[in-house]
């Protein structure tokens, strides 16, 4: 899985084949029709997204700081979640 982003001071576009970020983006241009243009649909380029957005949308940041508990509880749901799916060979 790959996202590439090429950006100048206007625009940016974005090259994926990460399903998370082409629903997120699939959204965006959805909401934002005026400022986005696809130009290649997954469907018709090997599952693969390109498009043109506003380059304001990118944004790099940090992961949150979590505390002991916070993780351990993380861990806890994720236990739980999968002592829920089914057992295979």
């Amino acid at each position: 899985m790959e996202t590439c982003c090429e950006y100048t001071d206007s625009v940016m576009w974005v090259s994926t084949d990460e399903r998370r970020m082409i629903t997120r983006m699939m959204k965006l241009i959805a909401e934002h029709p005026d400022e986005t243009e696809i130009i290649k649909r997954p469907e018709e380029n090997d599952g693969c997204l390109y498009c043109k957005v506003p380059s304001t949308w990118l944004k790099i940041a940090p992961l949150p700081e979590r505390s002991e508990a916070q993780k351990e509880a993380a861990r806890r749901n994720v236990r739980k979640a999968r002592a829920c799916l089914p057992k295979t060979l």
